[in-house]
């Protein structure tokens, strides 16, 4: 994809291009509370869109994933984090960035991951709903069915601003 933007191990190209990388950090020595930001192309769009927020909540994730590669399963819990910051689809696999004192010192400290819509799962239940009914017509020649699928694709798209990251040590781990 032209838009990609977290490249963790980059491939080597056929002409070697110089590219400035973000460093990585430690998600072990961010705080709840820290400041943080991603940048990344939401909803398709062709441009970067910034979003500044906070780290809100840390966690250890239940969920225990396997990694089976030439040696026996290792056992990974993930860590991960709870976000005041916007994302919205599009953003899944972005940066979560700490900011530093200066751009030399932001860290790349996770990947954007989830975003936390209420809303979003009885949208989708609807849009299932009307793709099953047929095409209901206003007396105004209005389409009620195609309204009603732009109003829950709308729910289904917006963010409320709480989402979430794996942080880049699950990451690294995994990669080794």
């Amino acid at each position: 994809m032209s838009n990609d933007f977290c490249v963790l191990i980059p491939a080597p190209p056929i002409k070697p291009v110089k590219f400035p990388f973000l460093k990585i950090g430690n998600f072990d020595n961010v705080e709840e509370g820290d400041n943080i930001y991603t940048s990344g192309y939401p909803l398709g769009l062709s441009y970067q869109f910034v979003s500044r927020g906070i780290l809100s909540t840390k966690f250890v994730d239940s969920t225990i994933l396997y990694q089976r590669r030439t040696r026996p399963d290792i056992k990974v819990k993930r860590s991960t984090a709870l976000l005041d910051l916007t994302i919205n689809k599009g953003n899944s696999g972005g940066p979560i960035i700490k900011l530093g004192d200066s751009i030399d010192d932001d860290e790349v400290i996770g990947i954007a991951n989830f975003l936390i819509n209420p809303f979003g799962q009885n949208a989708e239940q609807l849009n299932l709903q009307l793709n099953n009914t047929g095409n209901l017509l206003l007396p105004t020649g209005i389409s009620l069915t195609e309204s009603m699928k732009l109003f829950s694709n709308a729910i289904i798209y917006s963010s409320n601003g709480i989402s979430g990251c794996i942080s880049i040590n699950h990451f690294l781990q995994l990669t080794k």
